[in-house]
């Protein structure tokens, strides 16, 4: 394992599109695989020397914040890109049929751990004068989905919080902030996401589908360029993105973000 060189935090990285982003950037740089099971072990294997592994459940507030603090303090690594791929959808609506401890949950994964790793590396990225934050987004972050309003609501308020980082970090040219819409992907998460559909009797009016080679060449593009015009923006992948960075050409303020229009 190359110690000189920073790593690569990837949360979810025991199975679906985590994985396989895991297995494609562990290709070239060092990288930490998160999840809440053996399963990120599995990927560290497959990745080899340039990968270690942290069990931690992102659910649990107190178990996820004592696993980045340790990871950073006790391994002594650098790190210089984080990618939070972990996500759960929680439970379908109608919303009155929900209760909280799910509603906590699933903002724990999708939402508040994610802000206690940027909490504790923004200081690092900082000091370094570089770093990336990688988010994705769900069905639901752009448009009203109430199949799934726990997912929704807190993927929602994802989106948000990278626009808001983005505005701190407006001044910081090599320190950058994206969210991914990947579109509809087949994974497990996928499967169970038109299970909770046909229970709830309805679908989303508003889909695309993509393929998860796809989704992992745009995270491996944002890894490894300048993207720093795309930082604070809500990115689907179909979107022209990869046309405006290499043609260098401008973005309007008001693209890809969540707005009301007037």
């Amino acid at each position: 394992m190359n110690k000189e060189q920073p790593y690569t935090i990837i949360t979810g990285a025991g199975n679906g599109i985590g994985k396989e982003v895991a297995l494609k950037i562990g290709k070239n740089k060092n990288v930490v695989c998160i999840s809440k099971s053996e399963s990120c072990k599995r990927t560290a294997n497959l990745i080899g020397k340039n990968a270690k592994f942290l069990i931690s459940d992102l659910s649990i507030i107190a178990e996820a914040k004592k696993g980045i603090v340790d990871l950073l303090d006790s391994d002594k690594i650098s790190v210089d890109t984080f990618i939070h791929c972990a996500g759960t959808i929680g439970e379908s609506g109608p919303l009155e049929k929900t209760n909280s401890e799910n509603w906590e949950k699933v903002f724990n994964v999708n939402l508040f751990s994610g802000i206690l790793f940027v909490k504790e590396l923004l200081p690092v990225f900082k000091k370094q004068k570089f770093g990336k934050f990688i988010f994705f987004s769900g069905g639901g972050s752009s448009y009203g989905y109430s199949v799934l309003p726990q997912y929704s609501a807190s993927k929602t308020s994802l989106v948000r919080f990278v626009e808001n980082l983005e505005i701190e970090l407006s001044n910081y040219e090599n320190i950058s902030s994206h969210i991914i819409a990947p579109g509809a992907v087949n994974t497990e998460m996928f499967k169970e996401v038109r299970k909770h559909e046909a229970d709830y009797g309805k679908s989303s009016e508003i889909r695309s589908f993509s393929e998860t080679e796809d989704v992992v060449d745009f995270v491996d593009f944002l890894v490894n360029h300048n993207c720093k015009k795309l930082s604070g923006r809500l990115i689907h992948i179909r979107d022209d993105w990869k046309e405006k960075i290499l043609n260098e050409v401008d973005i309007s303020d008001q693209l890809w973000k969540l707005r009301r229009i007037e």
